[in-house]
């Protein structure tokens, strides 16, 4: 517990310091950096002579020295952001450690001096921990890199490949041991003036024979912090409920409370993560002080100068409800995420795969389920057999969904009704069969793929699509242009949506599509504020979880693409409330009259 107690003085001592530095930190990244990196990026497609930029043509880039050049530009600058950050919480620690005060603007100005040392040769080797860092437990280090996500399909794909996931856990492993191993290299780096090789080596000399210890003590004391922090935050909840409770009677205390509680609860979400990236990065700093075998002496560093303490006082007081005031603004601002647009129209909830969560995948249940459950639409995969009999499939083979190893364009009609029978699982469909059910009850996106091994796809669905008179209730998808372009060829008035993981369309206006699907990771606001000025509409896949629904809707996408549609359907029904609020609220003034208030409400 001594060491707990002396991160609490290092990182308190200069706290205010720490909350200024972070709302100016992000405002500035938000206002400054970003919108400068989003330009950047949106120079790519024509550095590299093309109209629009995605999946298909991403590997142009790599032909052209401009787009090279722009796309490293992007990699230094945000790393130089990321750093700057981790930087600034280690000499504010540093400071703290030898009991001295330190100012936002000097916190400022030596994390962008040492930020800068960087790009010297001996000691731009530290880049290289920062994506180590971001797949680590470590990344509440920086407040954005924890932000950062592994896109959703490519842990669903590696999740169903039981190799790859081997491979994903065993680099996760490689990316911890990196980090413990190079634990104290950043305060030798930052502190003492040496080169990236050589803070290597102060670092395993440091923690020779130690390594386990200090990283479970490291684990240990931060998750202390988490709990501390958390006791404390659900003591102020229940005080101001108890207060609310005595000071105001009647139905008006019930609109108090929880008004007040959805603002303190995102301060304290802020202050929370501020303090918990600072105290971890304390952590690091005391044990390396430690293993070097120096002491804190803080008996005569922090001492105060006699007189004055009135004004002293009074200055603290100011400083710091000028702090929470900030907080306020801060959390009710786009740069924390605080500002819910409430009114985000009515999105499609699309059912991805006709809705994978509880129903195997692209079947005919999966399509009863999808309509039971209220789904807007059912997103289906289209491929073609060998015989050209459109079937309603993801995979390329059969072997993941129905257990045999047949490629799909070697099989034909009568081999897939014999494996429908033998397989002993949900039939696989053919698009007929799911018109035929779809038909006057949800409408249906239909995805294209393009293996090479298709011959007249686009037509064979148009005339299964009219023969159905579902024209206005498809739309056509793919991730190939090409197939659309042949799609709008044949019936321009059909729907048709372009998808892709990453898209920047620059200026050009992909005439052939009327809407954009895009990975929800790469998805943002920019991006769907020019589809809607080209009068397309865009969406957003695949969204399982609450963080991934939310950025869809903040966004203002016309649709989400989600496995779980019941989910999609309560979050966004709940989207702008806060729950934990509410469960405090009905704490102390009941459910039932919580509810009635909502009613009225």
């Amino acid at each position: 517990m001594k060491n707990f107690r002396m991160i609490l003085k290092i990182i308190f001592k200069n706290w205010t310091s720490l909350i200024y530095f972070e709302i100016a930190y992000k405002t500035f990244g938000f206002t400054i950096v970003f919108s400068f990196i989003r330009h950047l990026l949106s120079l790519l497609p024509a550095s590299a002579g093309l109209g629009y930029l995605s999946q298909e043509n991403i590997g142009e880039l790599f032909k052209s020295p401009a787009a090279v050049f722009i796309c490293l530009a992007v990699l230094f600058l945000t790393a130089l952001y990321t750093a700057y950050e981790i930087i600034a919480f280690m000499v504010l620690c540093e400071y703290g450690w030898h009991d001295k005060k330190i100012s936002l603007f000097q916190m400022c100005g030596q994390a962008a001096s040492k930020t800068v040392q960087l790009i010297k040769p001996s000691k731009i080797g530290v880049t290289v921990m920062l994506p180590v860092l971001m797949f680590s437990v470590f990344s509440p280090i920086s407040g954005y890199l924890k932000n950062i996500r592994i896109p959703g399909f490519i842990l669903k794909f590696l999740g169903d490949n039981p190799v790859l996931f081997g491979i994903f856990i065993g680099l996760l492993l490689l990316f911890h041991i990196l980090l413990l191993l190079y634990l104290f290299g950043v305060p030798a780096l930052l502190f003492e003036g040496i080169s990236f090789r050589e803070s290597w080596k102060e670092s395993l000399k440091l923690l020779r024979r130690r390594k386990i210890k200090i990283a479970a003590e490291v684990i240990g004391l931060t998750f202390c912090f988490i709990i501390l922090f958390l006791a404390l935050s659900s003591a102020f909840m229940l005080f101001a409920g108890f207060y609310t409770k005595l000071v105001y009677a009647g139905g008006s205390g019930r609109y108090v409370l929880r008004l007040n509680l959805v603002g303190w609860l995102r301060v304290i979400q802020i202050v929370g993560s501020i303090l918990t990236s600072a105290f971890l990065c304390g952590t690091i700093m005391v044990f390396y002080h430690q293993c070097r075998g120096e002491s804190r002496q803080a008996s005569f560093l922090g001492a105060e100068k006699k007189g004055g303490a009135f004004r002293r006082a009074l200055f603290r007081l100011c400083n710091m409800v000028l702090l929470v005031y900030l907080l306020f603004i801060y959390s009710e601002t786009e740069i924390d995420g605080g500002l819910l647009p409430y009114d985000f129209g009515s999105p499609m909830i699309i059912a991805h795969r006709a809705g994978a969560a509880f129903v195997p995948e692209n079947t005919i249940a999966a399509l009863h389920s999808a309509i039971e459950d209220g789904a807007d639409a059912a997103e289906i995969d289209i491929q073609q057999l060998g015989d050209g009999t459109l079937i309603v499939m993801h995979d390329t083979n059969f072997k993941r969904t129905a257990g045999v190893n047949l490629n799909v364009w070697d099989a034909d009609y009568e081999m897939l009704q014999e494996l429908n029978a033998d397989s002993g699982r949900e039939a696989v469909p053919t698009l007929e069969e799911f018109l035929r059910e779809a038909k006057g009850k949800i409408r249906l996106m239909l995805e294209l793929k393009a293996s090479g091994h298709e011959n007249g796809i686009e037509s064979g669905v148009l005339q299964l699509v009219r023969r159905y008179n579902m024209e206005n209730q498809c739309m056509i998808a793919s991730m190939d242009l090409n197939i659309l372009k042949r799609i709008r060829e044949m019936d321009s008035e059909v729907e048709t949506v372009y998808i892709s993981a990453i898209l920047i369309t620059g200026k050009d206006n992909l005439n052939a599509v009327d809407g954009y699907s895009v990975e929800t990771t790469s998805l943002t606001q920019e991006m769907a504020a020019l589809a809607h000025f080209q009068g397309k509409k865009i969406y957003g896949w695949t969204a399982n979880s609450g963080h991934a629904i939310k950025k869809i809707l903040r966004c203002g996408a016309d649709g989400i693409i989600t496995d779980n549609v019941l989910y999609a359907e309560f979050f966004m029904k709940e989207y702008g409330n806060n729950l934990l609020a509410e469960d405090i609220v009905s704490l102390f003034y009941g459910e039932e009259n919580w509810q009635e208030l909502k009613a009225d409400d």
